[in-house]
């Protein structure tokens, strides 16, 4: 009998962990143009309604686009100034609640306060709108306002600082 000779016999390659490979490459590509998307769309509205920043948060997707003048740009965690920066004498005053930050009672009126100006405790330095509710921030030290962070018509966060004040 003639004598057999051996085949050795590769295994086939698992198409399912290629297959995965491919699925998951796509998805994230496919979860990026989703985000330039909805970036897109914030830069938009961002322009049309004069805001300082929008974010969008969903299924694990977060986009945040914020602009000075006319140019949206993605921006990310807004970073704090440290009190070194600052000063001895420079406080910040921070947004008590989440909502839109205005400078003036009414659109084209003069801001409560411009930098330079003195305030005393109880001085209005702007108006924070949440749920349709106008609330006056004020002042709860004396001094001189030096830097006025946000910017009007502005989302702040809460604990977010909006104006800087020298205190000596």
């Amino acid at each position: 009998m003639p004598e057999k000779s051996e085949q050795v016999k590769e295994k086939p390659k698992k198409t399912t962990d290629v297959n995965h490979e491919r699925e998951d490459a796509e998805q994230k590509e496919t979860d990026m143009d989703r985000a330039l998307d909805i970036a897109g769309g914030l830069a938009k509205l961002s322009r049309e309604y004069h805001l300082g920043r929008l974010e969008v948060g969903h299924n694990g997707l977060r986009v945040m686009v914020s602009r000075e003048s006319d140019e949206a740009e993605f921006t990310g965690a807004m970073q704090e100034e440290s009190p070194a920066e600052l000063g001895i004498n420079i406080i910040t005053v921070n947004s008590p609640l989440t909502g839109v930050f205005y400078c003036a009672p009414l659109p084209g009126a003069p801001p409560f306060v411009d930098v330079g100006d003195t305030v005393e405790p109880g001085t209005v330095l702007c108006i924070i709108e949440a749920m349709k509710l106008m609330n006056e921030i004020t002042s709860e030290v004396s001094g001189k306002i030096t830097k006025i962070v946000a910017e009007n018509g502005q989302v702040v966060e809460e604990n977010q600082v909006m104006f800087h004040i020298d205190i000596s």
